[in-house]
C-alpha cells in the first residue's frame, strides 16, 4: 500500500513516521520497500541533486573553472575575502577540483590578513607555489566592473563548487549503497546532503 503512495512531502512525512514505528531509518525503510518497484524516492532525489549540481558545474564552465574564477576576483578584489562567511569557506574542504589547494590558501590567507590591491597579493605570494600562475592571471584581462559585482560573483563561485562536491559525495553514497549497506552515520550524511541541494534549488541557487 506504501509504495502506491505517490512521491512528495506527504510520502516522506509518511515514510518517516513509519520508520519511527518500525525503528529503522527512513532511508533503509525504503530500500526494503524497493523491491520489484524501481527506483527508490531517496534515490531518485540523489541522483537528480546530483544532476543539478553537474548542471551548475557546466553552467560555470564558459568563462574558465569556478575556481579560476573565484581566484581572479580574489585577485582584483583582494579585500572581498572579508565577505565570503565561514559556512561558504567550510563548503570548500570536500571539493577537489584542480587549483583548490590555492584558492583555499589564497582564500584564507587574505581573510586573516587582509590586503587592498592586487599588488599586495602578488607580493605576498612571490616565491610560493602558485606565484606565476597568479601573476599571468592578473595580467589577462577580465570584464569585472567593481569590487561589489566581484564580491557577488565570488561568493556564488564558492557555493557551486560546494554544490558539486555534495553531489559528487552523494553520488558515492548512492553507488555504495546499491553495492551493499551504509553505516548509520553515512545514511544520515546522504539525508543531509539531499536536504542541503534541495534548499538549493528552493532558494533558486
Amino acid at each position: 500500500m506504501f509504495a502506491k503512495v505517490p512521491d512528495g512531502v506527504y510520502r516522506e512525512l509518511l515514510l518517516e513516521r513509519l520508520a519511527e514505528v518500525v525503528g529503522l531509518a527512513p532511508a533503509r525503510l525504503d530500500e526494503l520497500w524497493a523491491a520489484g518497484r524501481g527506483p527508490t524516492p531517496a534515490g531518485q532525489a540523489a541522483r537528480t541533486a546530483a544532476a543539478r549540481a553537474a548542471s551548475h558545474s557546466a553552467a560555470g564552465a564558459g568563462r574558465g573553472s569556478l575556481v579560476r574564477q573565484a581566484i581572479v576576483r580574489l585577485l582584483r578584489y583582494p579585500a572581498i575575502a572579508g565577505e565570503v562567511s565561514p559556512e561558504e569557506r567550510a563548503g570548500l574542504e570536500a571539493s577537489e577540483e584542480a587549483g583548490m589547494g590555492l584558492l583555499r590558501e589564497l582564500l584564507d590567507n587574505l581573510r586573516e590578513q587582509p590586503a587592498q590591491i592586487p599588488a599586495q597579493v602578488i607580493e605576498r605570494w612571490t616565491g610560493r607555489e602558485g606565484a606565476e600562475w597568479l601573476q599571468k592571471l592578473l595580467e589577462r584581462e577580465e570584464v569585472i566592473t567593481d569590487a561589489a559585482v566581484a564580491a557577488g560573483e565570488l561568493r556564488g563561485a564558492l557555493v557551486k563548487l560546494a554544490d558539486q562536491a555534495a553531489g559528487r559525495r552523494l553520488e558515492a553514497l548512492q553507488a555504495k549503497s546499491r553495492a551493499g549497506s551504509l553505516a548509520p552515520q553515512e545514511l544520515e550524511e546522504f539525508h543531509r546532503l539531499i536536504m542541503r541541494l534541495r534548499h538549493r534549488d528552493a532558494r533558486g541557487g
